[in-house]
């Protein structure tokens, strides 16, 4: 089923990120892992969100992009990445998402050394997050 296919999809579903998107898809482009595809699905940016990707793509093959016309939706365009992946593994990632240098190489590890385990996600943090006097952060969230 996967012969032929990189290892991992990192599905990258963006809306107006033109600020943040190559700094980000650059720093994926590090990870120690490198048997990987970044699928781009961007939800109907109106910044230059399209211009860089397409400049990101001819750089590097690994770089698909996909512009939807009209914004479908957070969940829509999350969903659309999963649904079209046909690599053994995937993973989203997100324009404001920071991941150390060999996030990919670590968890690929944890799922490859144990077939029982479906999910590797590592430790998360959350930062630029204004905490509430009741404890909890903007989305409703408790920090630990």
């Amino acid at each position: 089923m996967y012969q032929g296919l990189p290892f991992l999809t990192i599905g990258f579903p963006t809306f107006n990120r033109s600020d943040a998107i190559e700094e980000r898809i650059e720093e994926i482009l590090s990870q120690t892992f490198q048997d990987f595809i970044i699928v781009i699905s961007d939800n109907g940016s109106t910044d230059n969100t399209e211009e860089i990707c397409l400049r990101l793509c001819k750089r590097d093959k690994r770089i698909r992009y996909i512009r939807h016309e009209k914004n479908m939706g957070f969940f829509w365009n999350f969903f659309y990445l999963l649904n079209n992946a046909k690599t053994k593994y995937f993973i989203w990632a997100a324009s404001d998402d920071k991941w150390s240098s060999n996030f990919l190489e670590r968890n690929i590890s944890v799922l490859n050394n144990d077939n029982q385990i479906v999910c590797s996600l590592g430790v998360v943090k959350l930062f630029y997050r204004e905490r509430r006097p009741d404890g909890t952060n903007e989305i409703g969230r408790a920090h630990v």
